[in-house]
């Protein structure tokens, strides 16, 4: 592990990471009043950055880390929404232009690391009968995780400049969707 970049990373990624933690869209699902509809609102701001970043990711690991092993999340945001009745919103698939190890990693970084935070929210969704399947792969993923992100980490010649970089692009992506669905669809729901 390379304790450097990740502190560069944590340090960089601080404000954007505790800004997409503390939105009003995700903030509710660690609320013990947290409504169906607030639930259903927050997958479908999750979605298309999950399904974005997840396409994008998966064809530059083929390309960079092949042994990496990493688990599509987005279809299990599908699933959630599908036992709610609801479809996934249609949004077009953001293309990120994934060009070296470098910014797969940055990327990396951000998804392997929800996973760590959705572990905190299935305990919080555990008595609210909702379907969790998106955040119990948190705890049941088979693929590398963050153990197997931490080792990549240590390959050489890793840009750290562009591992942030990516990293920041990828909580961008999220926030700009997470303010999307609030501008859209805050009238007559209780974030408080």
């Amino acid at each position: 592990m390379n304790r450097d970049l990740l502190e560069n990373l944590r340090h960089h990624t601080d404000l954007l990471h505790s800004h997409l933690d503390g939105h009003k869209i995700l903030k509710v699902l660690v609320n013990n009043k947290l409504t169906t509809e607030e639930y259903i609102t927050s997958l479908q701001a999750l979605y298309p950055p999950q399904k974005a970043l997840e396409i994008n990711l998966v064809s530059a690991l083929s390309l960079y880390f092949p042994s990496y092993q990493y688990t599509l999340r987005y279809p299990l945001i599908e699933k959630d929404l599908i036992q709610l009745n609801e479809q996934p919103a249609d949004n077009p698939i953001l293309e990120l232009n994934i060009s070296n190890p470098s910014m797969a990693l940055g990327i990396l970084y951000v998804l392997e690391g929800s996973k760590l935070g959705g572990r905190y929210i299935l305990r919080c969704l555990s008595d609210k009968h909702l379907p969790t399947a998106f955040f119990q792969s948190a705890i049941h993923d088979q693929a590398s995780g963050w153990k197997g992100f931490t080792e990549l980490t240590t390959i050489k010649n890793i840009d750290e400049e562009q591992v942030v970089s990516a990293a920041k692009v990828a909580f961008e992506c999220f926030i700009h969707s997470l303010q999307s669905m609030s501008r859209n669809r805050t009238q007559g729901m209780n974030y408080a």
